[in-house]
């Protein structure tokens, strides 16, 4: 049985970094023992992913900091995407970096080969040095900014994907501005933190509950109506509006597509998603010692699907089922099987649907970034 095409997520140099995030789920994971993924085995799985699937196939290179494996890597591995795919087929690279490492010579090879880039920033100067410090504990935001700047000289505009941590969300209005209005970047992304580990008390403090989410909604949904700009794309607001439109949202933490991705670590070991690597459990098989259909077709992959795609009772009852599909896999409550944002979801659901409506009353939508995103 051949499965449906899953994008792959690649972690060419596994947990390795060159940052010490306080909130990384990472720390302590082999910081010391560098490591990056064989290229014997990385052209196995190129072999194995082309043979197949056909047609447009997205490869996604994450970490730790996946530049760290360094330029002729990659020019190894887009020839062995080369070597592999077929004829008709079109091969999509993302990578998500955190722009410390960027040089001319970086952004020359992601224009020439037309990377889709992603920079890690987690706000204003202030908040991203306390949060995001270097090795030696030095911040990092004068680094990133670089290599933003970098980025687009060479052509390229770089997503955003923002760490929020519970004490940051007050104040994600000044991060707004100035990923906005001060740098004018146009696509913006947010992770909300949640502590899994409960070995630290202050990281627990840290991680964003039910009414941080809805306060963080609120105010990206004021800051982006203010700008009302049709190339202004924020990852939350635009799936929530798509959901609650009856449509089908793209991230896969929204329209309940957990399945069609997994994660090949460095040391060969295929996982469903990053978010789910730590845990044995969730463990798919390792190509090292397997093929990679059979992986996919394997017992484990099945039961990861079946457990994505389950929804509880109050899911069955709700009205925004179909928008919001039991949310993360990797951040459902244990005990319960459900999305541990579920209630603040209802709220923003609501909010939102009130607006549309409104909107819808008067005759036009809310803003000309809605009806943009609006199919």
């Amino acid at each position: 049985m051949e499965p449906k095409r899953r994008a792959a997520i690649i972690k060419a140099v596994g947990d390795q970094c060159n940052l010490r995030c306080t909130y990384c789920f990472y720390h302590g994971l082999n910081q010391k023992t560098p490591k990056v993924l064989k290229l014997e085995l990385l052209e196995r799985f190129f072999e194995h992913y082309f043979s197949i699937f056909s047609g447009e196939m997205s490869f996604v290179w994450h970490g730790g900091e996946p530049l760290l494996a360094g330029i002729g890597y990659y020019e190894a591995a887009l020839a062995l995407q080369e070597k592999y795919k077929k004829s008709g087929d079109t091969v999509v690279n993302m990578i998500q970096t955190n722009a410390t490492l960027i040089t001319d010579e970086w952004a020359k090879f992601f224009s020439t080969h037309n990377f889709r880039v992603g920079v890690s920033i987690d706000g204003t100067r202030e908040k991203h040095n306390s949060q995001r410090p270097n090795a030696g504990g030095r911040g990092s935001f004068d680094d990133v900014m670089r290599g933003i700047e970098i980025l687009r000289r060479s052509g390229i505009s770089p997503g955003v994907i923002q760490t929020v941590l519970r004490s940051g969300v007050s104040t994600l209005a000044d991060d707004f501005a100035l990923f906005v209005d001060e740098e004018g970047l146009r696509s913006l992304a947010i992770n909300f933190f949640m502590d899994g580990s409960s070995q630290s008390n202050e990281l627990s403090a840290e991680s964003v509950r039910n009414e941080d989410v809805v306060e963080a909604h609120s105010i990206l949904l004021d800051e982006w109506l203010k700008r009302d700009n049709a190339n202004l794309s924020v990852r939350e607001i635009e799936n929530v509006i798509t959901g609650v439109s009856g449509h089908r949202a793209k991230n896969c933490s929204f329209n309940g597509a957990c399945a069609r991705y997994f994660c090949l670590d460095a040391d060969g070991l295929i996982w469903p998603c990053d978010r789910l690597s730590s845990d044995k459990k969730h463990l798919l098989g390792d190509l090292k010692e397997e093929g990679l259909l059979e992986i996919l077709n394997g017992p484990a992959s099945m039961a990861h699907a079946a457990c994505a795609e389950t929804i509880t009772e109050d899911c069955v009852r709700c009205e925004w089922r179909a928008a919001c599909n039991n949310g993360c896999t990797a951040m459902r409550d244990e005990t319960t099987g459900k999305y541990v944002y579920c209630k603040a979801r209802l709220e923003i659901f609501e909010t939102v649907h009130d607006l549309l409506s409104s909107s819808n009353q008067n005759g036009h939508a809310p803003t000309e970034s809605a009806e943009r995103i609006l199919p």
